[in-house]
């Protein structure tokens, strides 16, 4: 399932129970982030196109929704599960490793962490 979020990016729900979030707003871990708090909050003007050289990517387990947590978000660093300023190259590897996740989350969140994304797409690809 896809699903857009207001002119800042988008979400893909897989079969395994997956989502993952791309975004690159001026509230996200992007080349267009701002620290102007009253800027950051408006929202994009009209029908426009936004880009971005960068984005965020976070990925979550279960179902979630302002009623209800998710079962359990991606741990990509030891202390966060956002990953900033990532090229589209690296967001598409995020998206390939999420739709491809199966079992427990919490193992895939061990095993997965960002700083060991390269290491791990290095060896898969020779």
């Amino acid at each position: 399932m896809f699903s857009s979020t207001r002119n800042h990016g988008f979400q893909m729900k897989f079969e395994n129970g997956w989502t993952i979030s791309v975004q690159w707003s001026k509230n996200n871990y992007c080349e267009r982030r701002t620290f102007d708090v009253d800027f950051a909050c408006l929202p994009e003007e009209g029908d426009v196109e936004v880009e971005s050289p960068d984005a965020e990517v976070a990925a979550w387990y279960g179902e979630r929704n302002r009623d209800k947590p998710c079962e359990g978000w991606l741990d990509i660093y030891e202390s966060d599960q956002v990953a900033g300023w990532l090229s589209a190259d690296e967001v598409a590897t995020w998206i390939t490793k999420v739709a491809a996740f199966k079992g427990n989350h919490k193992l895939e969140s061990e095993r997965l962490r960002l700083d060991e994304r390269i290491t791990e797409w290095n060896k898969s690809a020779y």
